[in-house]
């Protein structure tokens, strides 16, 4: 875990959570950043974990005000974090493979079911699913050589 935070000064672990002099509330904050760095490491591709990796790589690399405000109540630099990050997808500590990244491309076609659709974008939709699911399935778990520096879609 500490390979997602740690410069020589800064470490960000779950061991950064039993500091006494932490306040609940920074404790509750830092729970929060180190299961998004956790969630990032996640080597499965089933469709639940391949989500949850993927939207936690976005959440930390998107530069959104909600994840600078949790670092900054978690009392940790945001930038420190992103940088940290980063560097884990460069040394290959963080990686991505073909399932996981169609996974998430199939979870954000089949959200498109819950807009208001009339029923021949819906079946259109299904269709399109379908065919996601079967490419999904025959898609080997190689790792992708790319490295994913920004956010992903």
């Amino acid at each position: 875990m500490s390979d997602f935070t740690s410069t020589p000064t800064y470490q960000l672990s779950p061991d950064a959570l039993a500091f006494p002099e932490l306040k609940p509330e920074e404790r509750l904050w830092r729970s929060v950043i180190i299961t998004a760095l956790e969630d990032a490491r996640i080597t499965h591709s089933d469709r639940k974990h391949s989500i949850a990796k993927i939207k936690a790589h976005n959440w930390i690399l998107n530069n959104t005000s909600n994840f600078f405000d949790i670092c900054c109540w978690a009392g940790l630099d945001p930038e420190v974090i992103q940088g940290n990050y980063r560097k884990s997808l460069k040394k290959g500590i963080v990686t991505f493979n073909k399932k996981q990244i169609l996974w998430f491309q199939y979870d954000r076609v089949y959200q498109r079911l819950k807009e208001n659709l009339n029923i021949e974008e819906k079946k259109h939709i299904r269709r399109q699913i379908k065919i996601m699911r079967t490419r999904i399935y025959q898609t080997s778990e190689e790792i992708l050589d790319k490295t994913f520096i920004s956010f992903l879609f």
